[in-house]
């Protein structure tokens, strides 16, 4: 069964995603610009105004229209960073279709009844509707009280009616008409205010109001400002012990070791917010002369993620400071076990094993922390001190079911047991880092690269073990991988695994909202990096050695029912807003009737 917090965690990020999908700012200023103008053409030209003043108040349409986006720029990105001339402009072509869809049933009815005083009202009936989404806009994203964003709201409708108001011929109004089309707009403004009050009304969480939580993940969303999101999450996330596994492996010439991290967090909720980045955060505080980190995935949730950068720095300094359990300079031959769907790459240093599984090429494997739990006692139960066991997270695809589950376990059954009657013997490393190279990897790997052990054991045996920052693979990448690795390199790759960086995640317009190992780097140009690191690693191939430790830490962690909270309340804020919509949208309506058939 898919774990609820994973489920929270994409729903979130499912929702912000789209605020990705804007147009360039020239084609917002176009999109913006021509229901404007085609709505001052469309009054002038029923008032029978001579082309020539047609085309001038279109001028003048297009430079008032350009003034007040960059008047609401100025005065909005002082209350948030997240008013950027695209967005300003983007909510403009909005307003303006708006008022344009009133304007064209304005013409209609003018067609049908050749009254000017009805067709002035309805386009006036435009304009407040034009207002009133401004006035939605601004005051729940840009204002701490829905109300601040009113006199603003008024500023790009009114002055674009200018024009319009000054070819109305007087002597053809009915005074009623336009005290009743005024009146309406007002009473859907205050509808307007209402609604985004009852929004609101919610139950808050960490003392923070929906309308402020949504403004809150926006500036973490569009600025990489987790402040306040973080603030709310750090109040209330609940404090637990978490455990880290690592082992130290060296053995390359040129003196670097490379520290293999199983990190009782899990990456996420999602970019910037706490420990999205935590593969990025440790290579970061971990990396010298002398070690590189390589952050793998452990099998974990997102019930344990952590809520903010402070807590992050905590947990990684924890590292700095590990309880030795095992050293040495044996190990066995690798095993691979599979059963049905899932495949158990194992591998034993002195008392420590390492257990990475994989669901590749059918799915993701993302298993539930019960898989660990399970495959520790076991590994235990075998005399082993300490279980590295990884999440190879290398391939798309649904992830396991309650069976696949427990092929998982039994694979990793087959392979410890093999391992402990596996002669150990001396082994040789080399070690490379996509860091050495001069070469631009895509984005779908973050800032903490992509690390290449070769190892060399007994007399035959040769294979690179490869660890990449990335979130997840593409499904099928990592057998294209090997496939063509293997006949350039003339070695294979024993596994390859990501670390579910979240630095990559949900900053894609795609449908699953994150970039995965593949989306943008192609299988050759992928292969060539990891030649190139095989090239490296296998001239400072030397005598190995192992140190493997672990480590306890008290942290804050979010939990599965604060992500469900967060997720609920975006939930059921949507629902109101939906809810709030259709009255709204059905209250418009009715007065466009009203007004048309007064």
């Amino acid at each position: 069964m898919t774990a609820p917090e994973k489920d929270s965690s994409n729903n979130l990020s499912r929702r912000y995603r789209h605020l990705f999908r804007l147009p360039s700012t020239s084609e917002s200023i176009l999109f913006a610009s021509i229901p404007a103008i085609l709505l001052e053409v469309i009054v002038q030209s029923v008032l029978k105004v001579t082309l020539t003043r047609v085309l001038a108040f279109a001028i003048l349409t297009e430079l008032i229209l350009l003034l007040t986006i960059e008047i609401d720029r100025q005065l909005l990105k002082r209350r948030s960073g997240v008013g950027t001339y695209r967005r300003i402009a983007a909510i403009a072509i909005i307003s303006n279709m708006l008022w344009l869809l009133i304007g064209l049933v304005a013409l209609l009815v003018f067609l049908l009844s050749r009254n000017d005083g009805r067709f002035i009202a309805l386009v006036i009936v435009g304009l407040f509707f034009a207002v009133c989404f401004r006035a939605f806009i601004f005051g729940s994203i840009f204002y701490g009280n829905t109300i601040q964003g009113l006199p603003l709201s008024f500023v790009q409708p009114v002055l674009l009616g200018i024009g319009i108001v000054y070819v109305w011929n007087t002597s053809k109004i009915n005074e009623f008409e336009i005290i009743t089309a005024v009146l309406a707009g007002m009473v859907y403004l205050i509808a307007i205010e209402a609604y985004l009050r009852s929004v609101n009304n919610s139950a808050p969480i960490g003392g923070m109001k929906p309308l402020q939580l949504l403004q809150a993940f926006l500036s973490a969303w569009t600025l990489e400002d987790a402040a306040k999101i973080e603030d709310v999450l750090g109040k209330v996330s609940k404090t637990t012990d978490v455990g880290t596994s690592m082992i130290r492996i060296e053995g390359s010439s040129n003196g670097e070791n490379a520290l293999i991290i199983v990190p009782g967090i899990h990456p996420g909720p999602f970019y910037p917010i706490g420990s999205s980045n935590l593969p990025g955060d440790i290579y970061s505080k971990l990396r010298t002369a002398q070690t590189v980190p390589l952050t793998v995935h452990s099998i974990s949730d997102h019930e344990l993620n952590l809520p903010s950068k402070s807590e992050v720095e905590s947990y990684v300094v924890s590292l700095e400071n590990p309880k030795q359990i095992d050293e040495g300079k044996a190990m066995t031959l690798p095993v691979v076990k599979k059963q049905g769907k899932a495949t158990a790459t194992g591998i034993a240093f002195g008392s420590t094993c390492l257990v990475a599984l994989t669901q590749a090429p059918y799915g993701m494997e993302d298993f539930p922390i019960r898989v660990k739990n399970e495959i520790d006692r076991i590994s235990n139960e075998k005399g082993f001190k300490l279980a590295l066991v990884i999440d190879t997270h290398n391939s798309e695809g649904a992830k396991p079911n309650e069976k696949e589950c427990g092929d998982a376990i039994n694979a990793a059954r087959e392979a410890i047991d093999e391992l402990t009657k596996s002669k150990q013997q001396n082994f040789k490393l080399g070690f490379a880092h996509s860091s050495e190279l001069n070469v631009s990897i895509p984005k779908d790997v973050g800032p903490a690269g992509m690390g290449l052990l070769y190892f060399e054991v007994g007399e035959s045996c040769k294979y690179c073990f490869v660890i990449v920052d990335a979130n997840n693979s593409k499904l099928g990448f990592r057998e294209e991988v090997f496939k063509d690795f293997e006949k350039i390199a003339g070695v294979g790759i024993l596994e390859l695994c990501t670390s579910d960086t979240h630095v990559t995640a949900a900053k894609t317009s795609g449908a699953k909202g994150y970039l995965a190992l593949g989306d943008l780097v192609s299988v050759d140009a992928f292969v060539a990096v990891l030649n190139s690191l095989h090239d490296i690693a296998k001239s400072r191939v030397g005598a190995g050695s192992f140190d493997a430790s672990s480590v306890t830490t008290h942290v804050k962690t979010i939990g599965s029912e604060i992500l469900q909270d967060f997720s609920g309340l975006i939930d059921n804020t949507s629902s109101a807003a939906k809810r709030g919509a259709e009255i709204l949208g059905i209250l418009g309506a009715a007065i466009v009737v009203l007004i048309a058939i007064a």
